[in-house]
């Protein structure tokens, strides 16, 4: 993990981790190991905060910034594990439509994909065809966790992983940081978090489950 990233609500950075870890070492596997043990996950290891990134040059609006969480080094300690356990399996449940985040597979392919499968369109000849655009705004706002909990179990995800993954999720509070103050603490009922080491995993696997369904 990158060193320098912003820390969660504990203050401690990945830095701190490993400058310090003939120190914490032995407690930060003790603790991990006990997640993997019991599946629980406390809220202050998973609490929060988010961090307001403006898209654009002078924001008025909130849709005008981008919302970063920054977790705390010991839940994406956790969360890595878990991701990169799903991401070996990856290649083998989601469509070869889909590249990002998945190892071997390169997005440009799909760009020049689509560039070839649109190129003659506006020509009268062949099959009638359609083309659908689908854009997700605020993507990883809006999943529902029962929904991406039911897809890991229909693409035959192993129930333990399933469960240590909906701890992950379902644990979490934020606190948005407004002028450098948090602003105090509230539990989230839906949705992921950019940040998250999961996240983009979960994502992806989100996502072949519309495309079979729009298929």
């Amino acid at each position: 993990m990158n060193p320098n990233k912003a820390p969660g609500p504990d203050g401690f950075n990945c830095c701190f981790f490993q400058k310090a870890w003939s120190i914490i070492g032995e407690d930060v596997v003790a603790a991990v190991k006990e997640f993997f043990s019991s599946g629980l996950l406390l809220k202050e290891l998973n609490s929060t905060i988010i961090t307001l990134v403006p898209k654009v040059a002078n924001p008025t609006t909130m849709s005008d910034f981008r919302p970063i969480s920054c977790c705390n080094t010991l839940y994406k300690i956790i969360a890595k594990l878990l991701a990169n356990k799903l991401k070996g399996v990856l290649h083998l449940i989601v469509g070869p439509s889909q590249s990002a985040f998945i190892p071997g597979r390169r997005i440009g392919d799909n760009i020049l994909l689509a560039q070839e499968l649109l190129r003659d369109y506006h020509k009268a000849i062949g099959h009638p065809r359609c083309t659908l655009m689908v854009d997700i705004m605020k993507a990883y706002d809006t999943f529902e966790w029962d929904f991406i909990l039911a897809t890991l179990e229909a693409f035959n995800i192993p129930p333990t992983l399933i469960s240590w993954i909906k701890s992950c999720i379902s644990s979490l509070r934020f606190s948005v940081a407004v002028n450098g103050e948090l602003a105090g603490f509230f539990a989230s009922k839906w949705g992921l978090r950019q940040g998250d080491p999961l996240s983009p995993y979960l994502f992806v696997i989100a996502m072949e489950a519309l495309s079979l369904c729009i298929l």
